[in-house]
């Protein structure tokens, strides 16, 4: 589930709004886990991205589905945190080209 809000109303009317998006993912309890979150950061990158949103808040919950920790990820950044953490099974160029040929479509 995703909602986005924003995290102050712009001083200025007319303004753009700075959006924030929130998502939740189960805990990371292993490296199955951190496969899995990482393959939903992809998910969460591309939609932010492409609709502008700065940010992201990612809930991570139990497995009864209580909030466990809260953490704020800035969306141009999750690229080359996947990079760092060695994540092979995206690219976030690879997927900005897909998306492009794919609309591109005729």
């Amino acid at each position: 589930m995703a909602f986005q809000v924003w995290d102050s109303k712009p001083p200025q009317k007319g303004a753009p709004i700075n959006w924030v998006e929130l998502k939740t993912s189960a805990e990371i309890h292993d490296a199955r886990g951190m496969q899995n979150f990482e393959r939903k950061l992809m998910k969460f990158w591309i939609q932010s991205f492409l609709i502008g949103v700065p940010k992201i808040i990612v809930g991570f919950r139990s497995q009864a589905g209580i909030l466990t920790k809260i953490e704020e990820i800035q969306t141009a950044s999750i690229p080359d945190t996947a990079k760092k953490r060695g994540v092979r099974s995206w690219d976030a160029n690879m997927c900005i080209n897909f998306a492009s040929a794919f609309l591109d479509c005729e």
